[in-house]
């Protein structure tokens, strides 16, 4: 099960305004947005967009890499996108003279360079025919000039930036460039987009959005380069504003920060089960995904899919154990696992998770207590004397408590109906 992402239940409508207050400032310049996946980066990208768009005084491109991974050089998408945004005449005319010095440059053939921008651009075949003719036959001449004159290849990106500078400058206001999913790409394309992002595209009035995870684009370099390589030193070349994106600005101290965003995903839910059944048992119930979110740090993404499990199973007998218990199969996979194999060490992982919280939000919540306690008390094999005031909490009585987990885990993952 997925769900689209409801309205700003997070909060972070203050945050993209004041982005909005900081790319008026900008010239130009690389601007990225890190976050862990699932914690809302391309909606937040593109609720910026739709934001940028209303006001029409900046144009918007939103340009999705992993889609031109698999075939495209990074220039040919970028400059696709630029065109793209042009009326057919000038977009026309703009791609016949970037064709041959982008050529020159990069180890493309020009008809498959204005290919790909025409089809993008959304031309008509007719057109895209003639163009890439006329672009073969300009190539061939160029490039035998070039190799005549041994002209220098940093003429040709000069050459190459004044075009682009042209044409974006002549429609007279800013471009944003959003460029998404960088972090989901082969490593050799993500080194050549933020190359060709550098050495080509570094343009007066051209602001680039890249929203992506840092620590994985980091990792995808470093991959590429080998062993020795920094990441974060390559990375810090390229970007002008590193910033990150808040899970959430939900500031009520008397409510979790995903409260109010569950309260917006139920009525998605109840669109998507029977009648609403399990739905309603979620409304009621609300708090403690909440808590079990804010106590493992769900990202948007994450918490949905704890509510979606959640309705799937029609017996929640214990909610605070079974919700903890989709929470780690959730965030902690590893953990859940070993739990359900039986390893006690794992009681251990899953305690101090609750300890270090309770210790960093000093709550000493009933909820929070019980799931310390039982954790403790399976990791050293005693169950005898579970607190009284903990048990509704965990399991039906004292002489049930040691089949807890395991009747835990047949209601989370065996009975659904």
């Amino acid at each position: 099960m997925t769900y689209d992402m409801p309205t700003d239940s997070l909060n972070r409508g203050p945050y993209l305004d004041g982005l909005l207050t900081f790319i008026a400032r900008l010239d130009k310049g690389v601007i990225a947005i890190d976050g862990e996946w699932g914690v809302g980066k391309t909606w937040a990208g593109q609720s910026l967009k739709q934001k940028l768009d209303q006001k029409q005084q900046m144009r918007t491109i939103w340009l999705d890499v992993f889609e031109a991974d698999w075939s495209d050089d990074p220039a040919v998408s970028l400059i696709s996108a630029i065109a793209a945004k042009l009326e057919p005449e000038p977009s026309q005319t703009f791609i016949e003279k970037v064709a041959p010095v982008l050529t020159a440059i990069l180890p493309l053939a020009a008809k498959a360079v204005i290919n790909a921008a025409a089809n993008y651009a959304g031309m008509g075949e007719e057109i895209t025919k003639e163009a890439a003719d006329a672009g073969k036959t300009e190539t061939q001449k160029y490039v035998q000039k070039h190799l005549e004159a041994s002209r220098d290849k940093q003429r040709n990106l000069g050459q190459l930036k004044d075009l682009l500078n042209q044409t974006i400058s002549g429609n007279g206001s800013k471009l944003v460039i959003f460029v998404d999913e960088l972090d989901r790409c082969s490593p050799g394309f993500a080194v050549r987009f933020l190359e060709r992002l550098k050495h080509l595209f570094d343009l007066d009035s051209v602001i680039y959005i890249l929203l992506w995870n840092r620590e994985q684009v980091q990792k995808t370099i470093e991959v590429f380069y080998g062993a020795g390589s920094s990441g974060q030193m390559y990375l810090d070349k390229f970007i002008d504003y590193p910033l990150h994106i808040p899970v959430s600005q939900n500031n009520n101290r008397q409510k979790s920060p995903m409260e109010d965003f569950i309260s917006a995903i139920i009525p998605i839910v109840d669109g998507k089960t029977r009648q609403g059944q399990e739905s309603g048992r979620l409304k009621e119930n609300e708090y403690c995904l909440a808590l079990i979110a804010h106590i493992l740090g769900l990202t948007a993404r994450e918490t949905k899919r704890l509510a979606a499990w959640w309705v799937i199973s029609s017996n929640r007998a214990f909610p605070v154990l079974d919700t903890w218990m989709l929470g780690l199969k959730v965030k902690h996979p590893d953990i859940f696992d070993a739990l359900r194999k039986g390893n006690q060490s794992s009681h251990e992982r899953a305690r101090d998770i609750l300890e270090q919280w309770q210790n960093q939000e000093n709550e000493q919540l009933n909820a929070t207590l019980a799931l310390i306690q039982l954790h403790t008390q399976f990791a050293n094999n005693d169950f005898e004397n579970f607190p009284e005031n903990m048990l509704e909490y965990v399991a039906v009585s004292s002489d049930r408590f040691a089949q807890a987990i395991k009747s835990s885990l047949r209601r989370v993952e065996f009975e659904f109906r």
